[in-house]
């Protein structure tokens, strides 16, 4: 009953676009993001994973393609974690937050070679990865309250963002933690029953496979809106998960064209953004670009939460008002 009362999905993606063209100051914090991605220092694991890759032995007699592909995986960790730069944590994608990664190799047509911070501990590499998360959330929260801020009541309050943001960074941190823990615990059991699973039958266990990540993304889209209920609704952790599930179960058909029309219009502009590497101007009109898009896209998201937020808000105060009356 809800679906009819509100804007579609390309009304409302057409009205977050729009929005941001009329406060293109949204788009600075990943803009400046990717900058420092680009042309800031690099925290490099090359030598965590050198160290890692020795450990691969071939022992003597071993066959040539055995050999082959210990050496193929070797060639992979070297050039995955050449490639790697630990600075892009800050960008949290599970809050959505745009990037494009990986064109720091251009930053010495501009400033000359990047500096490389290399973390040669586990120790050191867990304590920075805590710290880049922590930071991460936190802009990731700043960057999302201002576009709650703009759909909510169209005007930019300081003193309101650097008095809520705490609650907000608190409240988000926790909940990463709390898919962190569930996550890890199902993560034993899960590994156990496919492994047992692949070597009975490679078919049943690419099924089990299937079924696990349809599972996922049915939890994942029923719990999509939960940071904007904690960032637009000021709602604590539990409340926007309850928030979430109701607002998909009731508008799910209309979330779903979103989910799936978010992600086909993000992923296929950022791989057009990323094939224009190659010139350091392209690459900075790719970052413009790339920002533009991901923020109308997140604007769209809070938009497409508040009007049926609004509308299951105007049910409850009519049926209040019915059984009081």
């Amino acid at each position: 009953m809800e679906e009819s009362t509100v804007p579609g999905v390309i009304e409302t993606l057409s009205e977050g676009f729009a929005t941001v063209s009329r406060k293109l100051w949204l788009v600075i914090i990943p803009v400046v993001l990717d900058l420092c991605y680009w042309l800031g220092p690099r925290f490099s694991i090359a030598p965590l994973m050198h160290d890692l890759s020795t450990l691969l032995i071939v022992p003597a007699g071993s066959p040539s393609e055995y050999v082959e592909a210990i050496n193929s995986l070797r060639t992979l960790i070297q050039q995955s974690s050449n490639s790697l730069n630990l600075l892009g944590t800050l960008s949290s994608r599970l809050l959505g937050i745009p990037s494009l990664i990986g064109l720091e190799r251009l930053a010495s047509e501009i400033i000359g070679v990047p500096s490389v911070i290399e973390i040669h501990s586990y120790q050191a590499l867990a304590g920075l990865l805590f710290l880049l998360e922590l930071a991460g959330l936190l802009i990731g929260c700043i960057y999302l309250m201002l576009i709650a801020q703009q759909i909510r009541d169209e005007r930019l309050d300081i003193e309101y963002l650097f008095r809520h943001i705490w609650i907000c960074w608190f409240r988000l941190s926790a909940l990463m933690l709390l898919v962190f823990i569930i996550s890890f615990m199902a993560a034993l059991p899960l590994s156990i029953i496919l492994t047992i699973t692949a070597l009975l039958s490679q078919s049943i266990a690419s099924l089990l496979m299937g079924l696990f990540w349809a599972i996922l993304f049915w939890v994942g889209l029923y719990f999509f809106f939960v940071p904007k209920a904690i960032l637009f609704s000021e709602a604590g952790i539990w409340e926007s998960l309850w928030l979430s599930f109701q607002l998909v179960r009731l508008n799910f058909w209309s979330t779903l064209g979103l989910v799936i029309m978010t992600y086909v219009i993000g992923a296929g502009l950022s791989l057009i953004f990323e094939s224009l590497a190659g010139n350091p101007w392209l690459d900075l009109v790719s970052i413009i670009g790339n920002a533009f898009i991901g923020t109308g896209l997140a604007t769209a998201a809070f938009i497409f939460y508040r009007d049926r937020y609004m509308v299951r808000l105007e049910s409850l105060e009519q049926t209040r008002s019915m059984k009081q009356g």
